[in-house]
C-alpha cells in the first residue's frame, strides 16, 4: 500500500530517473553506499518526493517497532498527522 502510493507519486512527478523506482521502494536499510547515493540523486528532483520517501520509511519504522496493536495506532495516528501535513504542504 505505501510502495504502491509512493510509486504513484514518482510517476505523477514525472521521475525517470534510472532504477528510480526500486531504490525509492528497496528498504533505506538495505541499501548499499551506491544505491543511496543514486537515491539521493533521485530525491533531489522533487522536494515531494522526498517527503514521501521519508514517510515511507518512518512507516517502515513504526511497523518493524511495534509490538502491540495499542502502541501501533498511537504511532499511525502521528502518521496520519504528519501525512496531513504533507498534503498541505505540497498544495
Amino acid at each position: 500500500m505505501v510502495n504502491k502510493a509512493l510509486n504513484d507519486l514518482r510517476k505523477k512527478l514525472g521521475v525517470i530517473y534510472k532504477k528510480s523506482r526500486y531504490l525509492l521502494l528497496k528498504n533505506g536499510a538495505d541499501l548499499n553506499e551506491e544505491q543511496k547515493e543514486d537515491l539521493m540523486v533521485v530525491l533531489s528532483l522533487s522536494p515531494t518526493l522526498n517527503i514521501a520517501y521519508e514517510m515511507k520509511e518512518d512507516f517502515i519504522a513504526i511497523y518493524e517497532r511495534c509490538r502491540t496493536p495499542k502502541s501501533g495506532r498511537k504511532k499511525m495516528d502521528w502518521l496520519g498527522s504528519t501525512r496531513s501535513n504533507f498534503v498541505a504542504r505540497t498544495l
